[in-house]
């Protein structure tokens, strides 16, 4: 696939996704980021979308670059994988931390960059092309297993 468009907002590059879990779809911005370390999604979001959503069995500490708690400094909670899918041919199954992040509510990350090695046109805003990953491993043209229910509730104050 190739052609994907972006969107550049005060500095930040973002692409449309749409999310789809249990018969249900929701359409995002993704926000692009080479300096997350993970796959990222708002708690708040996850929890009003109703989410698959699960505990891990041991936290992850999430720090900014000089060092300091980013939100509350902890990944806590998981969503089971869902499918992404970014203009229309683009599928994938994917799993994202949760963090509090209303500004930005899903971040495509270091993970995600790598595995997918996107060429980007920073002048036009498009996906030019993907790495040599994409063919194998993003193209799904057999139907997506159910997603699993989740394995605890989260309740937010």
């Amino acid at each position: 696939m190739t052609g994907a468009t972006l969107t550049f907002s005060t500095s930040c590059l973002q692409i449309p996704v749409t999310i789809s879990w249990e018969h249900q779809q929701h359409p995002l911005q993704a926000l692009i980021d080479s300096g997350a370390a993970g796959n990222f999604m708002d708690l708040t979001l996850a929890s009003k979308l109703h989410l698959p959503i699960t505990s891990l069995d041991h936290p992850l500490t999430v720090t900014a670059l000089d060092g300091r708690p980013l939100g509350r400094g902890t990944v806590n909670h998981v969503i089971a994988p869902v499918l992404l899918s970014i203009v229309g041919s683009h599928h994938e199954k994917i799993q994202f931390n949760l963090i509090h992040s209303p500004e930005f509510p899903e971040v495509l990350g270091v993970p995600w960059l790598s595995h997918h090695s996107p060429h980007i046109n920073w002048s036009s805003g498009t996906v030019v092309e993907w790495g040599p990953n994409y063919k194998s491993t993003c193209l799904l043209s057999r139907a997506m297993p159910p997603v699993p229910k989740p394995t605890s509730s989260l309740e937010l104050s």
